[in-house]
């Protein structure tokens, strides 16, 4: 039996020294192909089997993703800017107004943030993204506006102030950070 042995042994051996090496250099290719990096613009998100069942990400580095298993998806980080106009407003102290704010914003990437626009955004186009932020700035920059009074709305420092204080709070839910709100020129409705 030993003698079989030897001898399928020193029959196979031409064999395992090369498909030994090969098969090496094929398992260090995989790992090597699995690595991801996320660009600077973007958020690599790793779903699929992890550890903790929740998707993993990251913002400027890297990730491996197991071929098969788990799937690799990209946030856009962007920025996006939407004006909006709001025509003959009523202040809190009943003067009508029409005035133009500008807001800046993009998917944030500070962790409680970016674990929302995950869950938000993640199967969803950068359209749909813009969309729900068009919807949460078309519903509370005229609630701002109700709230405040005429000079409130005047003090072209403050009153960004309190229309940010508006936004950020539904814009944390899903996941949206504010970059800059500008507010444009302020007139009396007649």
């Amino acid at each position: 039996m030993n003698v079989l042995a030897a001898v399928v042994l020193e029959a196979i051996r031409p064999v395992l020294l090369v498909l030994g090496p090969a098969a090496g250099i094929f398992v260090i290719i995989c790992l090597l192909r699995g690595f991801r990096r996320a660009p600077s613009n973007k958020i690599l998100v790793v779903t699929g089997k992890t550890r903790d069942g929740k998707p993993k990400w990251t913002h400027g580095g890297g990730l491996f993703v197991w071929p098969f298993i788990q799937q690799q998806h990209y946030l856009n980080l962007e920025p996006d800017v939407q004006e909006l106009h709001l025509r003959d407003a009523m202040t809190s102290d009943g003067v009508k107004v029409s005035l133009t704010v500008t807001v800046t914003f993009a998917i944030s990437y500070c962790s409680p943030l970016a674990e929302n626009a995950i869950e938000h955004f993640l199967d969803r186009t950068w359209s749909d993204m813009v969309d729900c932020a068009r919807e949460i700035i078309d519903r509370a920059i005229p609630a701002a506006v109700a709230k405040s009074s005429f000079e409130q709305i005047e003090d072209k420092r403050g009153f960004p102030i309190i229309m940010a204080r508006a936004l950020e709070p539904e814009f944390e839910q899903v996941g949206i950070g504010l970059i800059n709100i500008n507010l444009g020129q302020t007139e009396v409705s007649p």
